[in-house]
């Protein structure tokens, strides 16, 4: 199957923070396949706070504001707090029960945490959403953290390569575009 038959059959799909960084960065490689899936499909999109608060990091990086200016730094804020609101993008998190999150990141750590809390947090999340939506797909541009959420048996498409418009015709196949 086809990264774009994948999405296109999911009930959900999971974004991590470099998936949200995509969203408004027109020159960022994916930033079309990523609007599409947020703006044009009719599958929920998902992601953290955590996604929330590194996009906040990495956007207020001096390289990225300098590239887009202060203007732009603080609509692409803007913008994803709206996005949000509006649940274009939704919001969850790893499961609430405390004594099975310690057990989840305890088990996780040891294989992942290499890639950092916040990735690590990303996985607990997505196996969270694929728990209530066992068709979820997670996607990242980072080929570390797919093969971290491969090896935890989630569905995970890298999102690196991507065109937006196969996505787009692969949408409207199976009913889930918006748009056409």
């Amino acid at each position: 199957m086809t990264p774009y038959e994948e999405l296109s059959n999911s009930d959900a799909v999971y974004l991590d923070t470099c998936a949200l960084v995509k969203i408004d960065a027109k020159e960022e490689v994916g930033s079309g396949f990523t609007r599409v899936l947020i703006y044009f499909s009719r599958i929920p999109v998902y992601s953290s706070f955590i996604g929330f608060g590194e996009f906040f990091s990495v956007v207020g990086k001096r390289k990225f504001q300098k590239a887009v200016g202060a203007e732009g730094f603080l609509f692409v804020c803007r913008q994803l707090m709206i996005d949000f609101d509006m649940k274009k993008i939704q919001r969850i998190e790893p499961i609430q029960d405390k004594f099975k999150f310690i057990q989840l990141a305890q088990d996780l750590l040891p294989k992942h945490g290499h890639l950092g809390g916040g990735d690590v947090w990303h996985l607990m999340a997505a196996l969270n959403l694929k728990s209530l939506v066992p068709k979820t797909v997670f996607v990242s541009f980072e080929p570390a953290l797919i093969t971290a959420a491969q090896s935890e048996g989630l569905n995970a498409v890298d999102g690196n390569g991507l065109d937006p418009n196969q996505l787009s015709e692969q949408l409207n196949n199976a009913g889930k575009f918006i748009g056409r």
